[in-house]
C-alpha cells in the first residue's frame, strides 16, 4: 500500500508539473502527460527504493534548524566586537566536545561547528577510544551544538 501511495504522489506531482509546462494542454497532450507522469513516477519509486535503507542523519544534525539563529547572533556579536575594537584583543575559548565515533558524525560536527562566524573546528582526534572535537569559539552562540556530548 505504501508503494502505491508513493507512486500516486509521484504521478500526481510529475503529471501536474508536465501539464503546467504545456501552454494550453489540449487533445493528445493530456494523455501523453499522464503517461510521462506514470513512467517518471515509476522511475522515481524504483530509484528511491534502490537506496534502502534510507540515509539517516546523525542525531546532532537535527538541531541544524537552529543554525540561522547562531549565525545571526554571531554576526551581531562579531560586528559589535569589530566596531568596539575588542575583536583584535579577544582570544576566544577552546573547548572540547566528545562525540560518537563514526564518519558521518565527524563530518557534520566539523561542518556545523564552523558554519557560524564566531566558531571554528580546530581539530578532531581519537583519544582513549573516544572522538574529541576541539573548537575555537569567539562568541557564545552555541544552540546547534548544545547537547552534542550526549550524541
Amino acid at each position: 500500500m505504501r508503494v502505491l501511495a508513493e507512486f500516486a504522489l509521484w504521478w500526481l506531482a510529475l503529471t501536474a508539473g508536465y501539464l503546467l509546462l504545456v501552454s494550453s494542454p489540449t487533445g493528445l497532450e493530456v494523455p501523453i502527460g499522464l503517461l510521462i507522469g506514470a513512467v517518471a513516477a515509476g522511475a522515481g519509486v524504483l530509484a528511491r527504493r534502490a537506496f534502502r535503507p534510507p540515509v539517516t542523519l546523525p542525531r546532532l544534525v537535527r538541531r541544524v534548524v537552529l543554525l540561522p539563529l547562531d549565525v545571526g547572533g554571531d554576526v551581531l556579536s562579531m560586528t559589535r566586537l569589530m566596531v568596539t575594537g575588542r575583536a583584535f584583543r579577544a582570544r576566544g575559548d577552546i573547548d572540547e566536545v566528545m562525540l560518537r565515533d563514526d564518519d558521518a558524525t565527524r563530518v557534520w560536527a566539523v561542518l556545523l561547528s564552523s558554519a557560524a562566524p564566531g566558531g571554528l573546528a580546530v581539530d578532531v582526534e581519537t583519544r582513549d577510544g573516544d572522538l574529541v572535537l576541539r573548537r575555537h569559539r569567539l562568541t557564545s552562540h552555541q544552540r546547534v551544538s548544545s547537547g552534542w556530548d550526549t550524541a
